[in-house]
């Protein structure tokens, strides 16, 4: 499968280069992203290992994308569980940069994926999941046209609390729909 580069403004998906690992490692570890994702709070610094691991970790994704605005590396996004059969995939999207958190730039980010879902691969249905805490994410598929479709009830143990996943999803006519 042939991963293109998608752009929309100052932002551009694309395939992984060397030189991402560089802003990865300048943004350490945030830990109001690092709990978005579900993670434990990172008592250690962020190495250039790390950073070193993340990049060939994007190398691995296909399709997957980098996410660069400005001409910095500020995120990823990418689809997997892709079901030729089905027609369907999910998304995964995530910003290791916090200046870039409320700005406006995720829901792009979606509309990029799912133009490229809906159109390039022919796909019937996008969907993921989001942790019910991360309203800020659910603000951003929901403008992009997700619905709530359901609730996996404390299915995520998160720092000594349960929590659920919030399952979203868009079909192909409803994306079509709001163009």
């Amino acid at each position: 499968m042939k991963q293109p580069i998608l752009k929309a403004g100052k932002i551009v998906l694309r395939r992984p280069k060397k030189t991402d690992a560089e802003d990865r490692y300048k943004c350490g570890h945030c830990d109001e992203i690092t709990l978005m994702y579900g993670g434990e709070k990172k008592d250690s610094k962020y190495t250039k290992a790390d950073a070193e691991r993340w990049y060939r970790k994007q190398l691995e994704r296909k399709p997957g994308w980098v996410i660069e605005y400005g001409g910095e590396c500020v995120g990823e996004v990418f689809l997997h569980h892709i079901d030729e059969t089905d027609k369907r995939a999910r998304i995964a999207l995530g910003f290791f940069n916090q200046n870039f958190l409320g700005k406006g730039v995720g829901p792009q980010v979606i509309d990029l994926i799912l133009e490229y879902s809906f159109n390039d691969l022919g796909l019937h249905r996008v969907d993921l999941r989001v942790l019910d805490y991360n309203k800020r994410a659910i603000r951003a598929y929901e403008k992009s046209g997700f619905t709530i479709e359901g609730i996996e009830r404390e299915s995520a143990f998160i720092r000594g609390k349960w929590h659920n996943d919030i399952i979203m999803s868009i079909l192909e006519h409803e994306y079509k729909k709001a163009l």
